[in-house]
């Protein structure tokens, strides 16, 4: 198995693991998350090299913040 389709197959592994383990508490995220998983993991068919250089993609920076977005806690009321 050539390095890419290794990090690719520990991707979708890993990606399986938190989608298993995670599911229940987290289903609007995941669901995210599984839309667009193979944008995510695009970027892993390139040596290290170039991934280094790579900038990230619109679909990580809307990750990213869909993912602030849903976890982040506005009081009620300040004091």
């Amino acid at each position: 198995m050539r390095p890419s389709r290794s990090r690719r197959a520990l991707a979708r592994l890993l990606h399986d693991d938190m989608v298993s383990t995670c599911g229940a508490a987290l289903p609007w995220t995941l669901a995210c998350l599984q839309d667009d998983f193979e944008a995510y993991i695009v970027h892993l068919r390139f040596p290290l090299a170039h991934r280094r250089a790579i900038r990230t993609t619109n679909m990580l920076e809307r990750l990213f913040d869909e993912e602030r977005r849903r976890i982040k806690v506005i009081p009620a009321c300040l004091p």
